[in-house]
C-alpha cells in the first residue's frame, strides 16, 4: 500500500514572512495594477495641473515608483532584499501621494506588497501609517471636513487585513493537517517495513523448519537405525546410510535455495538475467508435478 506524496512545507522565498507570501504569482497582478493606477494618476494630474516643473517631478516620481516595483525578483536570494524593497515601496508612494493626492489608489498595490513580504505585526502598522498618510492627502484636497473620506479609508484597510488574516490563519491551519498526514504517511511506511521484515523472518523460520529442520531430524534417524543394525544387518545398515546421505545433498540443495533466495538479484545486469531467473524457478516449482515452461519472444 502506498500513499501519495505529499508537499511537506510551503517554500517562501528568503525574507518573505507576509501572510500573502506563498501567493507566489501575486508580484506580476499587482505590478500590473500598480502600472496602471500609475499612468491613470498621472494622467489625471497633468491634466488637471498642466505639464510644469511640479508636473514633471510628480511625472519623475512615477516612473521611479513603477521601475523600482519592477526590481522585486532582483536580488531574490538576499534575505534582506524583500525587506529593503518593501520600505522603499512605501516612501516613494508616500512621498508621490503628499505632492499628489491623486496616487494615494496606488496604496493598494503598496499594501499588498507589504502584506507579501512583512511580518503580520509589522504589516499591520505599516497599512495603518499609510492609511492615516492616505486619509491626510485627500483631506487636504477637499473643502471642509468629509468623514466619508477618513471611513472608507480606515473601513477598506481593516476589511483587506482582517480578510487576508483570516485566510492566512486558515493557510496555516491546513499545513498543519498536511505536516501530520505527512508524518502519518512516514509511520506507516516504517510499520509496514517492520510488518515485512516480520513476515519474511516468518516466512524463513517456517521454510528451515520445514526443509532443514525436518532433513536434518530423518538424517539422525537414519544414521541412529544404521548404528543399531550395522552388526546385525550390513545392508540395511548401508541403505539407511545412502538414504541419510541422499537427504544430506537435498538439505544442502535447499539450504543455498534458501541462501540464494536471499542474496539480492540484480536482473538488470544483462538482458538475459530475468529470464534465466524465471526457468530455475520454473525449474524449482516442478517437483515432478505439473510440467512449467518459461518462453520469452522478444527481447
Amino acid at each position: 500500500m502506498t500513499l501519495p506524496s505529499l508537499p511537506v512545507s510551503v517554500r517562501r522565498p528568503a525574507g518573505v514572512h507576509g501572510i500573502l507570501a506563498p501567493a507566489a504569482r501575486l508580484d506580476r497582478w499587482l505590478l500590473a495594477v500598480l502600472v496602471v493606477l500609475l499612468v491613470t494618476s498621472a494622467a489625471r494630474y497633468v491634466e488637471r495641473h498642466g505639464f510644469h516643473a511640479t508636473g514633471a517631478a510628480v511625472l519623475a516620481g512615477a516612473l521611479v515608483l513603477g521601475l523600482a516595483y519592477a526590481t522585486r525578483g532582483l536580488l531574490a536570494g538576499r534575505a534582506w532584499w524583500p525587506t529593503v524593497w518593501v520600505t522603499g515601496m512605501v516612501v516613494l508612494w508616500g512621498a508621490l501621494t503628499a505632492v499628489a493626492p491623486s496616487f494615494a489608489w496606488c496604496a493598494v498595490p503598496v499594501a499588498f506588497a507589504v502584506l507579501r513580504v512583512l511580518p503580520f505585526p509589522w504589516a499591520v502598522g505599516t497599512v495603518v501609517l499609510m492609511t492615516v498618510l492616505l486619509t491626510a492627502a485627500w483631506q487636504r484636497i477637499t473643502d471642509g471636513f468629509d468623514p466619508v473620506q477618513v471611513a472608507g479609508p480606515i473601513g477598506v484597510a481593516l476589511v483587506t487585513v482582517l480578510a487576508y488574516r483570516a485566510l492566512d490563519l486558515e493557510s496555516r491551519a491546513r499545513q498543519d493537517l498536511l505536516d501530520q498526514l505527512v508524518e502519518a504517511q512516514a509511520e506507516l511506511a516504517e510499520e509496514q517495513h517492520r510488518t515485512g521484515a516480520l513476515a519474511e523472518r516468518t516466512r524463513l523460520s517456517r521454510e528451515i523448519h520445514d526443509s532443514v529442520g525436518q532433513g536434518l531430524s530423518s538424517i539422525n534417524l537414519l544414521l541412529q537405525a544404521a548404528e543399531q543394525s550395522w552388526d546385525a544387518q550390513p545392508a540395511t545398515a548401508r541403505e539407511h546410510v545412502r538414504t541419510a546421505a541422499a537427504t544430506a545433498r537435498d538439505g544442502l540443495d535447499e539450504v543455498r535455495r534458501v541462501v540464494r533466495d536471499l542474496a539480492p538479484a540484480d536482473l538488470a545486469a544483462s538482458a538475459a538475467a530475468l529470464p534465466d531467473a524465471l526457468r530455475r524457478a520454473a525449474e524449482q516449482a516442478d517437483p515432478g508435478g505439473l510440467p512449467a515452461e518459461v518462453r520469452v519472444d522478444g527481447t
